[in-house]
């Protein structure tokens, strides 16, 4: 039996508050950049302007709100380092 869930998502954020505040329009937002082998999560978020390493794995939920190191793990609101690999 294979059961594939077609709701889950992906958050990734790359512009904040950008349409709510016109006077923000002209201020530059940092590209999100995922590298190489990486491995999201359903419903993980990645706010703007982020690195995410190559090999690293974002858990399931977990909120992204710095860059992520190469070959890490990890998870939670905010998201922290579970381990390397």
């Amino acid at each position: 039996f294979f059961f594939f869930n077609d709701t889950a998502t992906t958050e990734i954020y790359t512009l904040s508050l950008h349409d709510a505040l016109p006077i923000w329009s002209d201020l530059d937002h940092p590209p999100t950049v995922i590298e190489d082998d990486c491995w999201l999560g359903v419903r993980c978020i990645l706010t703007p302007g982020h690195r995410i390493g190559t090999g690293s794995i974002i858990a399931a939920g977990a909120v992204v709100t710095k860059d992520v190191a190469p070959y890490s793990i990890m998870g939670g609101n905010p998201a922290r380092c579970i381990k390397t690999r």
